[in-house]
C-alpha cells in the first residue's frame, strides 16, 4: 500500500465533494503490483539473512549486558582487580 502506484489508484477512486471517500466495490478494482515468484524468493532469503543477523546481535547485546552487569557488581564489591596502569 505505500507504494506511489498503489496511491495513485486509490486517489484516482476515491469521490465525493466535500468529504472523500473510498467504497468498496473502488477498492477490488485497484491494481496491485505483485513482484514475479523469483523476486518473492530472493525477498525472501534476504529477509531471513536479516532475522538470522538480528538474532545474533540480540544475543551479543544480551551477552554485553550480562557482562556490563557482572562487571558493576565487582566494581560495587569491591572485587575488580586492578591491572598494569588501569586506574579504578
Amino acid at each position: 500500500m505505500n507504494n506511489q502506484y498503489v496511491k495513485e489508484q486509490i486517489t484516482n477512486n476515491m469521490s465525493g465533494a466535500a468529504i472523500k471517500r473510498l467504497t468498496l466495490a473502488k477498492i477490488n478494482d485497484i491494481k496491485i503490483p505483485i513482484p514475479d515468484l523469483e523476486t518473492q524468493h530472493k525477498y525472501v532469503g534476504v529477509f531471513e539473512r536479516y532475522l538470522i543477523q538480528k538474532g545474533k546481535l540480540i544475543e551479543s547485546l544480551q551477552q554485553l549486558e550480562s557482562n556490563f552487569q557482572a562487571l558493576l557488581q565487582k566494581a560495587f564489591k569491591g572485587e575488580l582487580i586492578v591491572r598494569d596502569g588501569v586506574t579504578v
